[in-house]
């Protein structure tokens, strides 16, 4: 019962109320690299789709795929924590903090004065495990799995949309890169022609 009386000191909000945005960077920077992450994937899928390499291109799509859902695990608690934040500076008195705090030690499952502790967790816990699309962590009940799962999922490209897009984006590459060796040719093609004529002119004041 002493949990549902928290009220803390102004210094203790300011602590966990730091904490709280330090940890709200660190998700963002996470969420930089995983973007990053991304787009390299992407290219080295594209490089594979263009050498014909299926298997290969297959994998880094998978790849793709489940950093993808990651992204949205971290962005999902990134924003959580931004929530969190706002809600403290929201609250006009100590007692209306200590119901915020209340209600995030809840959410975290420990008792408040374990707040700094559990916030740490809830950063640190982020490594990219998964082994398929049912394991990438998600905020939900098992019961209410599927339907979280859905939520989650939402604006997420499936596989088959990324290999779309890979196969387009290579072949748009392959199409470039035809387009300006046929050009290189033509130009080398007129520079000889030139060249030879150039010869033929001179060669005939020779005679």
């Amino acid at each position: 019962m002493l949990d549902s009386l928290f009220k803390p000191r102004k210094e203790r909000i300011e602590l966990l109320k730091g904490q709280l945005i330090r940890a709200e960077r660190k998700l963002d920077r996470k969420i930089g690299e995983l973007g990053a992450r991304i787009k390299k994937d992407q290219a080295q899928a594209v490089a594979f789709a263009k050498s014909g390499e299926k298997h290969r291109t297959a994998a880094c799509v998978q790849r793709i795929h489940k950093v993808h859902l990651f992204k949205r695990g971290v962005e999902r608690r990134r924003d959580m924590l931004e929530n969190w934040v706002v809600q403290i500076d929201a609250a006009s008195t100590d007692e209306e903090v200590g119901v915020v705090l209340n209600k995030l030690a809840g959410l975290l499952k420990v008792p408040p004065s374990r707040l700094p502790d559990a916030i740490d967790k809830f950063t640190t816990e982020l490594e990219f495990q998964q082994t398929d699309s049912e394991s990438a962590w998600k905020d939900a009940e098992a019961q209410q799995l599927r339907q979280a799962e859905r939520e989650f999922e939402e604006g997420i490209p499936t596989e088959d949309e990324i290999m779309a897009d890979i196969l387009s984006q290579a072949g748009a590459e392959r199409e470039t890169e035809a387009r300006k060796a046929t050009s290189k040719q033509i130009e080398s093609d007129e520079t000889a022609d030139l060249r030879a004529r150039i010869r033929r002119i001179t060669e005939g004041e020779d005679k």
